[in-house]
């Protein structure tokens, strides 16, 4: 668990350093900088939530039998992705103040943050 530790710091570092790059790359072009910035820190906040979660869930089901440990990856699977959804959804009322395109793209940064870590991993071994 240590390594998924390890593994966890550096994605949400990634989350971060990647928001960073989005709203320094984006906040001079667009007509409301301040709903930007929120909608990529909110997406952003959103996406290091869920990995906290999914630590903590392959933490508890590593000490279930088989099972029990794929019911709940299950449910917890389609937990997180209600909450992403309703977290997507919710920043549709109120564009004014997140702008839904930003929180997007912070919840994105999971994924290309994770790709990142296992990419930087492989630079290291060849080094």
């Amino acid at each position: 668990m240590e390594t998924a530790r390890t593994s966890l710091k550096q994605v949400i570092a990634g989350i971060w350093i990647l928001a960073g790059i989005v709203i320094l790359a984006g906040v001079f072009w667009v007509s409301n900088p301040l709903a930007y910035t929120l909608g990529e820190a909110v997406g952003s906040l959103t996406a290091t939530g869920m990995m906290i979660q999914l630590y903590r869930s392959l933490e508890t089901e590593m000490d279930l039998p088989r099972k029990q440990a794929v019911n709940h990856a299950r449910i917890m699977s389609i937990l997180r992705s209600f909450l992403e959804l309703a977290v997507l959804a919710g920043s549709m009322f109120i564009p004014q103040w997140l702008l839904p395109f930003t929180v997007f793209t912070g919840m994105l940064g999971r994924k290309f943050a994770a790709l990142s870590v296992s990419w930087f991993e492989k630079l290291k071994e060849r080094r």
